[in-house]
């Protein structure tokens, strides 16, 4: 019973915080699922396997998941077990993604947005939804992101936890506009499928 209440706690805490943050860097909604964030590129000169190039000042579009829309998952009696979780995890990624590429068309102007970037605590299946992703680099920024997501497992998903601690490396994963239409549009896409 205790720890029940200090898991209640510890989840409206968390997502309180996670609240402000989306307010004070005005992230801007997708949908329910995804917010995104323009910003200018400051790292190194960049080359995907498009032919898409992203130099310091392109603009790019950085990716967070809106923490509500994943606590609800927990809170469905339908979502219980930790396979279920993942499953509803991405199918609304994907259709998410469907979403962005809408955005792309109609928020910014043509060729504006370079590439889409976010970090994620578990290595995505990039070759199938058209992600190429790689781990962050040891230093502060990792080791501070991977204690973040084991703080946000135990407050949303503490039915992944115990398997998905032992797997927290932070990656870094990048979506060029062309690589996102062609996921979403492209007669072999694995989400063309999945949205069919």
């Amino acid at each position: 019973m205790l720890r029940s209440h200090l898991w209640r706690l510890l989840n409206s805490c968390y997502l309180s915080y996670d609240r402000a943050y989306r307010r004070w860097h005005k992230l801007e909604a997708v949908d329910d699922f995804l917010q995104v964030k323009k910003q200018y590129y400051e790292g190194q000169p960049q080359v995907f396997q498009d032919g898409t190039k992203v130099a310091p000042g392109d603009a790019i579009l950085v990716l967070h998941f809106n923490n509500d829309f994943m606590a609800k998952l927990h809170q469905d009696p339908k979502q219980t077990s930790s396979r279920r979780v993942v499953w509803a995890f991405g199918k609304a990624l994907i259709k998410s993604m469907e979403q962005l590429h809408d955005d792309l068309q109609k928020r910014y102007a043509e060729h504006e947005i370079k590439a889409i970037t976010g970090v994620t605590w578990f290595k995505t299946h990039g070759e199938k939804v058209g992600f190429e992703s790689h781990p962050l680099p040891p230093g502060w920024r990792r080791w501070l992101l991977h204690w973040h997501f084991r703080l946000l497992l135990l407050a949303l998903f503490p039915q992944l936890q115990a398997h998905q601690n032992r797997q927290l490396i932070p990656h870094q994963f990048w979506l060029t506009p062309t690589q996102l239409r062609d996921t979403i549009e492209g007669k072999s896409s694995y989400v063309a499928q999945r949205l069919s």
